[in-house]
């Protein structure tokens, strides 16, 4: 069971990543509600789950956690050093001292040097928690009814490209490391909910461009029913010419895989069996 707040959501709908779950783990129960007690009560009485992860909840303390993880992207570690609004942290970093483990995202998008610097500060505060480092990697490319296609070789190397994420620069890093021509980029707010305008100048700015394709992250893919983008493309259909596609991002832990499989089989090992 897999369960979040549902922020971005609009009134009654689902949120862009519960449609991102919902193609990649088809199979998961899924529950979005800002109130986590709540929902994991509902998981547990109306799923028998024995096992619930929680997506964006450390500073949700109501909720007793097993495992607390925290991730830190090494593009931005400290969220410009402040809290919500001015910076992106949502507590102050001293709240580190209740992680168990600490994974840093995008770590071969930095240098060994910056690592250790980022390693060092978070130990600091995290004490003896168990340190992480994984790479975003590249796995194919994807449109809306599914069909994929291999990065090897590149389906198309001169492309644009665009995101509404919370971090844009780490998409633009994986389209970089795949070897494509990036000649134009777009960046959207986190959670954007696209519309005919933003579709229509999307479609514009591709034929001034012209490109093979145009990419976009799962995220985005799943708010945008089209298999491509041009002049006159619509939410519900496309009368345009520029495939598009969605890169999908597997994870490669670097450095601290036989400590983080260790801890998740002691919680696995630890649920009472039926």
């Amino acid at each position: 069971m897999l369960f979040r707040s549902g922020y971005g959501a609009r009134p009654g709908s689902r949120n862009d990543e519960a449609l991102e779950l919902e193609q990649k783990i088809p199979n998961v129960p899924h529950l979005q509600n800002p109130d986590r007690v709540e929902a994991a009560r509902a998981a547990i009485e109306d799923f028998n789950s024995q096992l619930i992860l929680l997506d964006d909840a450390f500073q949700h303390r109501r909720i007793h956690r097993d495992l607390n993880l925290v991730l830190i992207d090494a593009l931005e570690p400290f969220g410009y050093g402040h809290l919500l609004p001015r910076g992106l942290l949502r507590e102050p970093i001293a709240g580190l001292g209740r992680a168990d483990a600490v994974v840093l995202t995008r770590a071969d998008a930095v240098s060994s040097e910056v690592r250790e610097q980022i390693h060092s500060q978070v130990s600091a505060w995290s004490g003896d928690a168990t340190w992480i480092e994984v790479a975003h990697q590249p796995i194919a490319l994807r449109n809306h009814t599914g069909q994929q296609k291999s990065l090897d070789p590149l389906p198309a190397n001169r492309i644009a490209a665009f995101c509404g994420i919370g971090n844009p620069a780490g998409c633009r890093h994986s389209l970089t490391a795949c070897g494509f021509e990036i000649v134009g980029f777009r960046e959207f707010p986190d959670h954007h909910a696209y519309d005919r305008k933003d579709l229509e100048s999307l479609g514009t700015w591709l034929q001034e461009l012209n490109v093979d394709a145009v990419i976009c992250t799962h995220k985005d893919l799943v708010k945008i029913a089209t298999d491509s983008i041009g002049t006159g493309s619509t939410a519900a259909g496309s009368t345009g010419n520029c495939p598009r596609w969605a890169l999908q991002i597997g994870i490669e832990i670097l450095d601290g895989a036989e400590q983080l499989e260790a801890q998740l089989s002691a919680l696995v090992e630890a649920i009472e069996q039926p």
